[in-house]
């Protein structure tokens, strides 16, 4: 199997698909004892409070869309130089000369073609056989994204939502 470091502008179609496709109820991932909760602008992280049977906010990120595509773009990252150990920063497979400080460096900058729910499941596909070759890789928050992301995708395609719940 092999891998590369999928392009920003990638990275940049995850996070719009994320804007547009979860912002009625935001994209919510669970990692450890945290639930995180992506919507327009804002990463927030919360907890659990069993005692209250409520939702405690421990932190918000008002970088929402810098953090996610960050996140993403780490782990593929992590991934690829998981694939290749003999590789050095800067020149693993794709963009060339591409570095760490680079990828954590992230800014979203909006695409120009917005991916309709086919595509974005494609490049959330391409995306994922790019970002699996590490075994941390389903216990990964980018792991967890990409479900909900799907999730997602999936209620969007046309049809899905007249289409029938259960057949008796």
């Amino acid at each position: 199997m092999s891998a590369y470091i999928v392009s920003k502008a990638h990275i940049d179609a995850l996070v719009c698909v994320a804007q547009r496709y979860t912002k009625e109820c935001g994209l919510r991932w669970t990692v450890g004892a945290y639930t995180k909760t992506y919507r327009l602008g804002s990463v927030e992280t919360h907890q659990w409070n069993h005692e209250k049977l409520s939702w405690t906010l421990i932190r918000a990120n008002n970088e929402g869309e810098n953090a996610l595509g960050a996140l993403l773009w780490s782990e593929n990252q992590q991934s690829v130089a998981e694939r290749y150990p003999d590789d050095r920063e800067g020149q693993w497979p794709g963009p060339t000369g591409l570095t760490t400080i680079e990828i954590l460096a992230y800014t979203y900058t909006p695409p120009t073609h917005q991916p309709t729910p086919v595509e974005a499941l494609k490049l959330l596909s391409s995306y994922e056989y790019q970002s699996c070759e590490h075994s941390e890789w389903k216990a990964s928050e980018a792991y967890a994204i990409c479900e909900g992301l799907r999730s997602a995708l999936i209620q969007a395609l046309p049809g899905y939502e007249k289409a029938a719940w259960a057949i008796h």
